[in-house]
C-alpha cells in the first residue's frame, strides 16, 4: 500500500440564499466558513494552520487565493486559483489527490 494515499478527512459547504440585499455575504467570508466547517467535520481545529497548499475554485470574480490565505492566517507554499469550468471542483480534487500520491513531499495538507 502506498503510504502517500490521499484521504479526505473533512468537508465543509455553505449555501447562502437571501432575498434581502442587506444579507450580502462576501465570497471570502463564505469560503472561510466552508474551510472552518471542514476542519470541524474533521474534528481538528489545527487542520487549517497545517495547510501547505490552498486551492481555490474560480468563482468569476477576483483571484481570492492570497486574500483567503490571509483571512485564514495561513501561508501555504502553494496557492492556486483555477480556471473556469463546469467540472472544475471535482477535477481539482482529483488532480490534487493524484499529485499528493505521486509526488513525494508535494503536500501533506491541502485545502480545496
Amino acid at each position: 500500500m502506498n503510504n502517500r494515499a490521499p484521504i479526505i478527512v473533512g468537508v465543509g459547504q455553505l449555501t447562502h440564499k437571501s432575498k434581502n440585499s442587506r444579507d450580502f455575504l462576501h465570497p471570502l467570508q463564505g469560503m472561510k466558513t466552508a474551510v472552518k466547517r471542514a476542519a470541524d467535520d474533521a474534528g481538528c481545529k489545527d487542520l487549517i494552520g497545517t495547510a501547505d497548499a490552498l486551492h481555490v475554485v474560480n468563482i468569476f470574480t477576483w483571484n481570492y487565493r492570497r486574500m483567503l490565505a490571509e483571512l485564514l492566517d495561513i501561508n501555504p507554499a502553494l496557492k492556486e486559483y483555477t480556471t473556469i469550468g463546469c467540472d472544475t471542483p471535482q477535477w481539482l480534487v482529483n488532480r490534487v489527490a493524484d499529485k499528493m500520491q505521486l509526488t513525494s513531499g508535494l503536500s501533506v495538507s491541502a485545502k480545496i
